[in-house]
């Protein structure tokens, strides 16, 4: 009987091990244009949500850019601030449907699911721009989501917009971009 209650318990450690080290995850990604699809997003990323994030990237906005016009340019500088897999790591909306607007790729309609859906909080300061509503100074924070799929993958991506509040709102259809997540 002590024995099979020592077995038990050990077994008990380790699935809770297991299950807080997969809630703490570490992960590398990049998002970046998907291949021959004009789009200037370059971001990278290791870290986790507790023990802080290594990231660079750009975002450069321009006449390839959705919604804006000839002549109009941005240059963005990024940050992670957060990321991760819905629900383990984090909940920045809650699940259901959401749909993302779109000029060229027509509307995305996108279920941000828990366990499914991964997504990146980045921190968005502007370096340069020409465009009404983006001050040369400001930050502003962006998430991208899009399915939680391990490696290199071309897959639809989902823009939010924060407002003053943090509260994150459905911005764009950003088409077909290159994910490449891993976890360690």
């Amino acid at each position: 009987m002590k024995t099979k209650l020592a077995v038990a318990i050990g077994c008990l450690a380790v699935m809770l091990g297991l299950q807080s080290q997969a809630l703490a995850s570490t992960w590398s990604f990049t998002l970046q244009g998907a291949a021959k699809i004009p789009q200037d997003v370059w971001i990278a990323g290791n870290g986790s949500n507790t023990g802080g994030w290594q990231s660079g990237g750009s975002i450069c906005l321009g006449h390839l850019a959705q919604g804006f016009e000839l002549g109009q340019h941005a240059m963005l500088l990024t940050d992670v601030v957060e990321a991760g897999v819905f629900g383990a790591d984090g909940s920045p909306v809650s699940p259901g449907v959401y749909t993302f607007p779109s000029e060229r790729f027509g509307a995305l309609k996108y279920e941000v699911t828990a366990g499914k859906t991964f997504y990146i909080i980045v921190d968005a300061y502007i370096v340069n721009s020409n465009i009404p509503g983006f001050p040369v100074g400001e930050t502003i924070q962006l998430m991208f989501t899009f399915d939680a799929i391990s490696g290199r993958v071309e897959q639809k991506v989902g823009l939010w917009f924060a407002d003053a509040q943090g509260k994150f709102t459905p911005f764009l259809n950003e088409g077909l971009m290159m994910t490449n997540v891993r976890s360690r």
